[in-house]
């Protein structure tokens, strides 16, 4: 069974923080240079919230914060919202939707190893539906190896 684990090791992509301490501008420049849309605030063992872009616009640009004297902890989504890494993508999915959510840290018992996003799940769906496709089509066509 794939879980989120699974899913974020399949992106290649290392977990990038921030310290809450830094500023709007330092968070602007993270997210650019690693090419990410999150950071994750805190240490990986004890993550304090998440910085997404839209918390950059909402909290910093529209409530016209400056972005070298803002801190991160002033605008970054807290409490933290998080998935185990042995939670099913399918329902990692519903999560994020229902909760309006475009990234999630995963977390093991020990520490974040992921931040998932929505593009990330919805690979996982088309390819896990191409996979059923194909063993649908195999056993209609009699080469099922059952």
């Amino acid at each position: 069974m794939t879980t989120l684990g699974t899913v974020v090791e399949g992106t290649n992509q290392c977990v990038r923080t921030i310290r809450p301490d830094a500023s709007l501008m330092d968070a602007v420049e993270a997210m650019c240079r690693f090419h990410v849309r999150a950071l994750v605030v805190g240490e990986l063992e004890n993550p304090v919230g998440i910085i997404s872009e839209r918390d950059v616009l909402e909290r910093g640009v529209l409530a016209r914060r400056a972005p070298d004297t803002t801190r991160v902890a002033d605008v970054m989504t807290t409490p933290l919202v998080w998935l185990p890494v042995e939670c099913p993508p399918g329902e990692a999915l519903e999560f994020m939707r229902v909760r309006h959510l475009h990234q999630v840290p995963v977390m093991s018992a020990e520490a974040v190893v992921g931040v998932v996003s929505l593009p990330d799940l919805m690979k996982w769906a088309r390819r896990d539906t191409e996979v059923e496709l194909q063993s649908l089509t195999e056993y209609c066509c009699l080469r099922y190896p059952g």
